[in-house]
């Protein structure tokens, strides 16, 4: 399949005036003719004077104040059109593997993940996700191909996390019976690493982790995060910082929400 109609990019904006016109021409060279819709947040710097100048490549373009990142993103995924929804940062850059990635679309019952490359670091951030990964870490939210009835069905994002909303929307679905996530081996964009879900906690996201996965991860697996978050909870802090250096390369950029 090509990345036609069946495909729509939701790309949230705020202030971006810096980066957008890149996240833009990257969509051109790589992401044929799915759909583009933006969701801008009342930009007040020079982001819609831009979007004007591509206005023939956005099929939809929603400009208002919105609760947050999330809330922007709903609309933008009420609004498309497509089977399968990308999202995409107003600072990220699509590569040649989005097209490869977008080619094995073909089943509605499938989220289909690649991986990223962190910019500007240059590290590749992916892989393949099981369970156990999971867990520990969050898939890219610009590494998937999500099915869009399955996102309504299951809800969609909750706003109430500001800044992990996907990773608490992938807990939910990676174990869901009526969908299935298949890893494709291709680097799929340029992520900005200096986002806020990097930069900062969700502290809800926090406090609700353990919740989330009692509700819809197998209960053996559940057990496991139990007592590994019970072992963490009582290592020493040097320790838990030891750790953390060692394994934070591999783990950005969803460190922050290691064992809640």
């Amino acid at each position: 399949m090509k990345p036609g109609n069946k495909l729509s990019i939701v790309m949230a904006t705020r202030n971006a005036a810096s980066s957008i016109a890149y996240a833009l021409e990257s969509v051109h060279d790589y992401a044929g003719d799915a759909e583009l819709v933006v969701v801008d947040g009342a930009s007040t710097d020079a982001t819609l004077s831009i979007l004007e100048l591509h206005k023939n490549r956005i099929h939809a373009l929603i400009s208002e104040s919105d609760k947050g990142i999330y809330d922007a993103l709903s609309k933008g995924f009420h609004a498309a059109r497509g089977e399968w929804i990308y999202v995409m940062g107003a600072d990220d850059r699509l590569l040649p593997g989005f097209s490869r990635a977008a080619a094995q679309l073909n089943d509605p019952a499938i989220a289909y993940y690649g991986s990223v490359r962190l910019n500007p670091s240059g590290r590749k951030y992916g892989g393949k996700f099981g369970s156990l990964r999971l867990m520990a870490q969050n898939i890219c939210h610009q590494a998937i191909f999500f099915p869009r009835q399955h996102w309504v069905r299951l809800g969609g994002f909750d706003d109430s996390f500001p800044l992990l909303a996907d990773y608490a929307f992938n807990l939910k679905a990676f174990w869901d019976p009526l969908i299935r996530y298949e890893y494709v081996d291709e680097i799929v964009c340029d992520y900005h690493e200096g986002g806020s879900s990097v930069r900062a906690m969700d502290s809800a996201f926090s406090l609700r982790k353990a919740e989330l996965l009692k509700a819809h991860a197998p209960k053996g697996l559940f057990k496991l995060y139990r007592g590994g978050a019970y072992l963490w909870s009582k290592m020493p802090v040097p320790a838990r910082r030891f750790l953390l250096g060692v394994g934070g390369a591999k783990l950005r950029p969803s460190i922050n929400s290691l064992l809640g």
